[in-house]
C-alpha cells in the first residue's frame, strides 16, 4: 500500500505522475493506520483479505474479511492497513456501492518468489493469495 508513511514510494508516484503533468494527492498521508481501519470497518465497508505474506498472516487468514477479529489475530506482526505490504484486500461492498459484490472464495493458493538483495543474495519470500470470484447471480 504505502500510502501513509513510505517516503520513497510516495517520491516514485510523485515522479512518474509528474511526467504526465498530474499532480499526487496523499489525503491520508501520515494518519493513524489503527484508526483509520476501525473507522474504515466502521463506516460499513467489507473487504476480503485477498493477499498476504506467508511469514505474518496464516493461509486460513487469507479470504477472510478484513474485519476487528483479523485486528486482534494479527496485531502484533502488521500494520492495520498493510502498510509495510503485509497483506493487500479487495472491496466488496460499502457505503459508496449501490449494492455488494456477490462474491466467494474458490480457493487460497500460494506463490514463492526469488527476490534478488543489494548483496547479491537470493531471498524466497512466499505469499498466499485469495482466488475470489465474482458470482454471476445478477450480472
Amino acid at each position: 500500500m504505502g500510502i501513509f508513511f513510505l517516503e520513497d514510494l510516495r517520491k516514485y508516484r510523485e515522479e512518474k505522475l509528474a511526467e504526465r503533468n498530474f499532480q499526487a494527492v496523499f489525503p491520508l498521508w501520515k494518519f493513524n493506520t489503527q484508526a483509520l481501519a476501525h473507522e474504515f470497518i466502521a463506516a460499513g465497508f467489507k473487504t476480503k483479505i485477498c493477499a498476504a505474506s506467508a511469514e505474518l498472516i496464516n493461509e486460513n487468514q487469507v479470504g477472510i474479511d478484513f474485519s476487528e477479529d483479523f485486528f486482534r489475530i494479527t496485531a502484533r506482526l502488521v500494520d492495520p492497513c498493510g502498510e509495510n505490504g503485509e497483506f493487500h484486500s479487495f472491496c466488496y461492498a460499502g457505503p459508496v456501492f449501490a449494492r455488494p459484490l456477490d462474491i466467494y472464495l474458490e480457493k487460497v493458493l500460494s506463490q514463492t518468489y526469488q527476490i534478488p538483495l543489494e548483496n547479491g543474495t537470493i531471498q524466497q519470500k512466499k505469499y498466499w493469495f485469495a482466488d475470489i470470484r465474482i458470482s454471476n447471480s445478477g450480472f
